[in-house]
């Protein structure tokens, strides 16, 4: 689909339940989890075609490719434990390591712009709360946490300076180092949670809600807030 709402068009086969998705750097492939417990990650090209099943992961989500095209980070669920997983596979050749466990399961995943990093959204356990926005080396060392709160939406600014995050029933911008932190706008219901960058700069904030109430526009500071339906 066009940036103006025209053009849809299927490019998955209807057998094929599609979950989360996310482009490719170059704009030429789609990444995508399946809504199964036998399902995996998917890549597929845009222009349409046969899937290539990448990895056989069972409940896994939140697909991010990284900034060189190279790598495709995702979340996996472990079954049955209350923890989660974050994975990198080799978009081309299938080659999985692991960066690290996360108790209590991730609601965001995104890669930082320089590829070295990893921001994401974690829930907690009731024996270790924690619902927080992390980051981690793309390596998995330097493990932090840079906000209190966050339950989903994780998007890296495209200068890497910014992250943006849903917090309860809000969208929230903090720093990098975790030292400043500012809510751009107000959601009417908590289900804002696929929200991204303008490719350029540091001056807009999309989001999507799951419902067909009219768009909010919101401003603050450097970003302005746009809804789309």
């Amino acid at each position: 689909m066009r940036a103006d709402g025209s053009g849809l068009r299927r490019v998955t086969a209807a057998k094929v339940a599609a979950g989360r998705s996310a482009w490719s750097p170059d704009g030429k492939r789609l990444v995508f989890d399946t809504l199964s417990r036998s399902g995996g990650l998917y890549v597929i090209r845009v222009g349409g075609g046969k899937a290539r099943k990448l990895v056989a992961c069972g409940l896994c989500s939140f697909p991010s490719w990284s900034p060189d095209g190279r790598r495709i980070a995702f979340d996996r669920y472990i079954l049955p434990t209350v923890s989660d997983e974050i994975d990198v596979v080799n978009a081309n050749c299938r080659r999985l390591r692991t960066i690290g466990r996360v108790p209590g399961g991730v609601t965001g995943l995104d890669w930082s712009p320089s590829g070295h990093e990893l921001a994401f959204a974690t829930l907690g356990t009731p024996q270790k709360p924690g619902v927080a926005l992390k980051v981690v080396g793309s390596n998995g060392q330097g493990l932090r946490t840079v906000a209190a709160g966050a339950n989903g939406g994780v998007s890296w600014s495209p200068d890497g300076t910014l992250i943006a995050f849903v917090r309860g029933a809000a969208i929230d911008v903090v720093s990098v180092d975790g030292k400043s932190e500012r809510t751009l706008t107000s959601l009417r219901d908590p289900f804002g949670e696929l929200i991204a960058w303008q490719p350029v700069g540091n001056t807009e904030v999309e989001w999507i809600r799951r419902s067909r109430r009219s768009p909010a526009v919101g401003r603050s500071g450097r970003a302005s807030v746009r809804e789309r339906r």
